[in-house]
């Protein structure tokens, strides 16, 4: 092997240590390998599909993030279903330097950091995170509105509606009187005008008038 040859690999060799010690594992450990973990996953068909999403639209390249705006929350989702399903993050999965060929050893390496050390799911998080406390604001917002809404809502006014029946109508003109001073007095109520003052007006009203009444309702 020529002396540029031997420097290469090394630099190689070098560059994949580094990248399997910056993630936190040590070559020593004795967790499975991310070549393991990657087969595992392909077992399942979602694993699978979600697995190479991530390759194709949340690639990274020296440390940053080369996915589309539009693909980032996506990715942040399909990362953390992975490290739910086949990478575990209390329990990372490694790369063997001293059981793995140098293809193998680059291929895990390149397992190891779509999963763990993918910038996209960071940034894409972040975003996702902000959008759900958008909504949440204008969900909120939403509510606050409908319930004002319902609370300024005018409420029916019986007894005005009854004393103006009376004043178009037939009915003796002390029923009338009667029920339009009721009826005053209960807008009255709400200056501060008490309930039994009300009533007294209402007892005023003779049961013959309260008949006249009734039999308007029921024509």
């Amino acid at each position: 092997m020529e002396y540029s040859q031997f420097l290469l690999l090394f630099v190689v060799l070098t560059a994949i240590f580094c990248q399997v010690q910056s993630v936190g594992f040590d070559v020593g450990d004795t967790r499975p390998s991310c070549l393991q973990s990657l087969k595992n996953c392909k077992r399942n068909s979602t694993c699978k599909e979600v697995y190479k999403s991530v390759k194709n639209k949340c690639k990274a390249k020296e440390a940053q993030c080369n996915a589309r705006t539009a693909d980032l929350q996506q990715c942040a989702m399909d990362i953390a279903y992975l490290r739910e399903a086949a990478f575990p993050i209390d329990n990372k999965c490694i790369c063997h330097g001293k059981s793995l060929s140098l293809k193998k050893l680059v291929r895990c390496s390149e397992i190891l950091n779509t999963v763990y050390a993918n910038p996209c799911f960071e940034k894409g998080e972040r975003i996702r995170q902000e959008a759900i406390r958008i909504a949440s604001v204008t969900m909120r917002a939403a509510v606050a509105t409908e319930i004002d809404d319902v609370t300024q809502t005018p409420k029916y006014d019986v007894v005005s509606d009854v004393a103006l029946m009376a004043s178009t109508t037939s009915a003796p003109d002390t029923l009338g009187e009667n029920l339009g001073e009721v009826a005053a007095d209960q807008g009255d109520i709400k200056s501060g005008v008490r309930v039994s003052d009300v009533e007294k007006k209402m007892e005023s009203v003779s049961e013959e008038d309260m008949q006249d009444v009734d039999a308007l309702f029921a024509t």
